[in-house]
């Protein structure tokens, strides 16, 4: 129980005593929801069956000024925990040192440069009851992470780097920012995982959200990546990779409202954009469509803009 504290009281009441402090302590506080999936793999001394697990991103920093830290450890870290819902058992805690930072374009000079996971994770497949092989998590700087679960053994189990939404040669040419830069939004909604018609894994996600401020140079994005896998000669997975097959710079001040709907081969997201003239005034609402052509072709990639009952097209981005 990460609302655990060994001594005081709070608001007058004396809480429980930590289990296993060292082992679940880390939490700190989360922004993220407990994501639930079906694994296939060995608990020790049994062989491989399927198991209910709970996903835990480890978002938000232990402490912000000016906000008491009622039942809540102060030794939070970016991470994510895996648990065995049949026992209670922490099969795997993914902390700084255990990210894979391969591929990864923006320099990290140090572990507390990482954001911090903030959006539940979506794990595919995405129906309920099947087996799910990796889950896709976003975090506080715009950053998606890949968590490999295909092993059936936990020990095997990897978090690496997948795409960087603001950064790198995979994205905009226009938006390149550090990691440390403020101007860098951060992932709030689950992304959305949907199956492509060769097969593959298509990723919507969007940096940003309804309360995230958005500025002229603070910008919300938006992107569909296609997983790309790599295999050797032998069958085996040499590695894991993100092509952008389609993506969006919304307009100043325009914020992304999510997670996006996929239905019918299309995704289906909202924004809203605030004026400039005051925050008490009515903004501005849109309705996006991002047509089945992301599904089916490579190019191009027509996104439909729904405005009350007009349809016009974008033009590419």
């Amino acid at each position: 129980d990460r609302h655990c504290w060994r001594n005081g009281q709070i608001y007058g009441t004396t809480g429980p005593a930590c289990v296993n402090v060292g082992t679940f302590q880390a939490m700190g506080r989360s922004t993220a929801k407990a994501t639930l999936a079906t694994l296939f793999f060995a608990r020790p001394g049994e062989s491989p069956a399927e198991h209910a697990v709970a996903i835990l991103p480890m978002g938000k920093a232990p402490v912000e000024s000016g906000v008491t830290n009622y039942g809540v450890d102060g030794l939070g870290q970016s991470g994510v925990f895996v648990v065995d819902l049949g026992n209670g058992t922490l099969l795997r805690r993914f902390l700084p040192g255990d990210f894979n930072l391969t591929g990864m374009p923006a320099p990290v000079s140090d572990s507390t440069q990482l954001g911090r996971m903030w959006s539940d994770a979506a794990c595919y497949p995405v129906a309920p009851g099947q087996i799910a092989s990796r889950c896709f998590i976003g975090d506080a700087k715009g950053v998606l992470w890949r968590l490999d679960l295909s092993s059936t053994d936990p020990e095997a189990w990897k978090l690496g780097y997948f795409f960087d939404a603001y950064n790198g040669a995979n994205g905009l040419s226009s938006v390149q920012l550090s990691m440390t830069s403020s101007d860098r939004a951060p992932v709030v909604s689950a992304p959305s995982l949907a199956r492509t018609a060769s097969g593959g894994v298509q990723v919507i996600y969007g940096t940003g959200s309804a309360d995230d401020v958005a500025s002229l140079s603070r910008r919300h994005l938006v992107f569909s990546l296609a997983e790309t896998q790599t295999v050797q000669a032998t069958g085996a997975l040499a590695g894991v990779s993100a092509k952008r097959t389609w993506t969006r710079q919304l307009d100043d001040f325009e914020r992304f409202v999510g997670p996006p709907l996929v239905f019918g081969g299309n995704a289906y997201w909202s924004s809203y954009t605030v004026t400039q003239s005051g925050e008490c005034k009515v903004g501005a609402a849109r309705l996006y469509v991002l047509g089945d052509d992301v599904f089916a072709h490579p190019e191009p990639w027509a996104t439909r803009l729904i405005e009350g009952c007009a349809l016009a097209k974008d033009a590419p981005a």
